[in-house]
């Protein structure tokens, strides 16, 4: 192949050919004088071609360096500018995710409060979110290099910023809602709406409304700010989210959360909740506000102890109780709680409860192990056998130690405890060991244990959601310096978790059809569409060269992309980017 970025003189003893209008150099590599003809036959290998007929110069080929490796230091290379965008982009990602959005009317949304050009760079922005794990913006330019953005230009991480900052207000941000609920709303339809907050980290220096320290599980001594996320629960798609600082807790949000659906226009809303929520003032509002609610219960409160007590044996030993094709033993009963007949249902897994047997009790065994190591030795802190006091009772004596040197006048004689032995509190270890496998669900609404665990089930979505924003998108320190970066980063995120609620959809269907679940999760079907690539040809245009594989087809199939939609949208980058692609020759 020709090294067309370099020149060097031609080595001497090699000979010169014209083909067509082009010269090329040969290397002689052995000569026969043959007698008959009286003339010699060469061998030959080209080893490049001449550029300047006056200088003698050439440009090399692969063989030059093979005939003539004394000659490659003398090698001048004139590498020419580099291309605006890589020779190879790939596309299959950010065209699933356009295409979504499309599907959505997401896009026709942001058209209208944005324009289409903001909009074209928000979509690559929510591309680079989701398929780069990253919300930090630095290597956005990078990122975008490597593939097949919709925007005229690779933006500046700074133009981003100004972009993020001059637009994204919080009016904007209220009329997205407005709209994108408005879709939604079906005022004879009852959906269910799984709602969830969690914390993130706060570190931004100019901020006024959220840096408040909070109830924090991690980083108790950072200021934290609080997101709350409303999904609906057919098809796992976030309709609303709030932010909110740090000291306010989720169950004072949760009401303005459920008023702002109700303000959008949903009338007939059921509520479905963590255990978190289990509280006398939350499910008094519900009842005062006649929402239905779906809410896991809290296992240790005194009357949800008492309901397993007495269900226990139908639990354990009951065959009707077993939900076939939930693989847990449930079942349904009433009982008054706050003032109003309530209805519980109560189940049991064996595996889960399998498993927590063999973790307790190895932990147990760990303990033991301790308290053997410290038998007998000086205990110098109560906080040393604190731990151990939940499940060991204790015997601990008291010495007193007299330190003073001999013939120095004796001071106060000191107390130290020691070990001397312990025994486990068998009762209260049974008493957790048997608790173990049970839960119980609340509903205000007279629901089957299998309908209830069927709606509460799904729910784990949004949990998973909050751990693709929080780890997934790299935001569980949202790295931004003010309020208003803050509200426009996390309003791009909103959106971006409706793309990822749309992909898993996608995956829960592929898994279901091929049975595959290593392959099609929502990262793992971002890597197969990674894959789908357009080269840059010798003419200058960007073309598909490989034929898209079974597995991307499948993905594609959900989201009803063709190959001639793909080829359509690198026809378009080409006749968009045409000016760029030229100058990149």
């Amino acid at each position: 192949m020709l090294n067309s970025s370099a020149e060097v003189k031609r080595p001497n003893g090699t000979k010169i050919h014209k083909h067509g209008d082009h010269y090329y150099v040969y290397h002689v590599t052995s000569a026969e004088y043959v007698k008959d003809k009286r003339y010699v036959v060469e061998k030959r290998k080209c080893i490049g071609k001449l550029i300047d007929k006056e200088k003698d110069l050439m440009c090399p080929n692969d063989n030059f360096e093979i005939y003539y490796p004394d000659k490659v230091s003398e090698l001048v290379i004139s590498y020419p500018a580099p291309p605006v965008f890589s020779d190879t982009l790939k596309v299959g990602s950010l065209i699933t995710i356009r295409t979504i959005l499309n599907q959505l009317e997401i896009r026709d949304i942001l058209e209208r409060i944005y324009g289409k050009d903001t909009t074209d760079d928000i979509i690559d922005i929510i591309s680079y979110i989701e398929i780069g794990h990253s919300s930090a913006f630095q290597h956005y330019p990078s990122f975008m290099r490597d593939h097949l953005q919709l925007g005229k230009q690779i933006r500046s991480d700074s133009y981003i910023s100004k972009l993020l900052r001059e637009n994204i207000t919080d009016e904007n941000i209220n009329e997205f809602l407005r709209r994108w609920n408005k879709l939604h709303v079906k005022p004879d339809v009852k959906i269910y709406v799984s709602f969830d907050g969690s914390n993130f980290n706060w570190e931004a220096r100019n901020s006024n409304t959220y840096k408040e320290f909070g109830h924090a599980k991690d980083n108790q001594d950072k200021p934290q700010v609080n997101i709350h996320l409303a999904l609906k629960h057919d098809d796992g798609l976030p309709l609303d989210y709030d932010t909110y600082n740090g000291s306010i807790n989720d169950m004072s949000q949760c009401n303005i959360m459920v008023e702002r659906l109700h303000d959008f226009g949903y009338k007939n809303i059921g509520c479905i909740f963590d255990r978190g929520y289990y509280f006398e003032d939350v499910i008094r509002w519900l009842d005062k506000m006649e929402y239905p609610f779906i809410m896991m219960a809290v296992e240790n409160r005194k009357e949800i102890r008492e309901l397993i007590r007495k269900n226990r044996e139908t639990l354990l030993h009951t065959a009707t109780s077993w939900l076939d094709g939930l693989d847990v033993c449930g079942i349904t009963t009433t009982e008054y709680l706050f003032d109003k007949e309530r209805f519980f249902h109560i189940y049991y897994d064996d595996v889960q409860a399998g498993k927590l047997k063999r973790v307790f009790m190895n932990n147990i065994g760990a303990l033991s192990r301790e308290l053997e190591e410290l038998k007998d030795k000086p205990i110098r802190s109560n906080a040393t056998l604190s731990r151990f006091k939940s499940w060991f009772v204790l015997d601990i004596e008291e010495q007193i130690i007299d330190k003073t040197p001999t013939g120095k006048t004796k001071k106060t004689p000191l107390k130290e405890k020691f070990l001397r032995g312990y025994h486990r509190k068998e009762e209260k270890i049974q008493e957790r060991l048997d608790s173990f496998g049970f839960f119980c669900i609340l509903t205000a609404e007279p629901l089957t244990a299998a309908e209830t665990l069927q709606l509460y089930r799904f729910r784990d979505i949004i949990e998973k959601l909050f751990r693709s924003i929080k780890w997934g998108d790299d935001f569980s320190t949202p790295g931004v310096h003010t309020d208003e970066s803050f509200d426009a980063k996390m309003h791009l995120l909103f959106i971006t978790s409706i793309v990822y609620s749309t992909l898993a959809q996608f995956s829960r269907k592929i898994k279901a059809e091929t049975g595959n679940k290593r392959d099609y999760t929502v990262p793992g079907m971002i890597d197969l569409l990674e894959g789908i690539q357009c080269t840059i040809n010798p003419s200058g245009v960007y073309k598909r060269r490989y034929a898209i594989t079974a597995k991307q087809k499948l993905i594609l199939e959900k989201a009803g992309i063709t190959d001639s939609i793909i080829d359509n949208e690198i026809a378009h980058f080409n006749v968009v980017h045409k000016d760029l692609l030229k100058s990149s020759d």
